[in-house]
């Protein structure tokens, strides 16, 4: 019935409480744009064509799934001691993926 007009003020509180920021393509910025959740964070365009969102995020979890979910192009920047975290995922991932699979289906 608001519209969730309230989650603009939401979202700029929860990121002041616990920031998070990721640099992204303007590709996936737009994506995130039109997201019914993302769409109400705050993104500045920076000179070089990324784009940087910023939002409240405590879990370090949910912020490694949507950096998995966007894929190549986005970079965790804040807080940055959950970037290793991040790394040691990706790498295992990687890992699976440098030979052919190891089961037969």
């Amino acid at each position: 019935m608001l519209g969730r007009a309230w989650l603009s003020g939401a979202m700029d509180q929860w990121a002041e409480d616990a920031p998070v920021r990721i640099r992204l393509t303007r590709s996936q910025a737009d994506m995130l744009r039109s997201d019914w959740y993302y769409r109400h964070a705050p993104y500045a365009e920076r000179p070089n064509g990324s784009v940087v969102l910023r939002f409240g995020q405590d879990r370090q979890a949910v912020v490694m799934e949507l950096l998995r979910w966007l894929g190549p192009g986005a970079e965790l920047l804040e807080p940055a001691e959950w970037r290793a975290a991040i790394r040691d995922d990706l790498r295992q991932m990687l890992s699976m993926y440098q030979d052919e699979p190891k089961h037969s289906e």
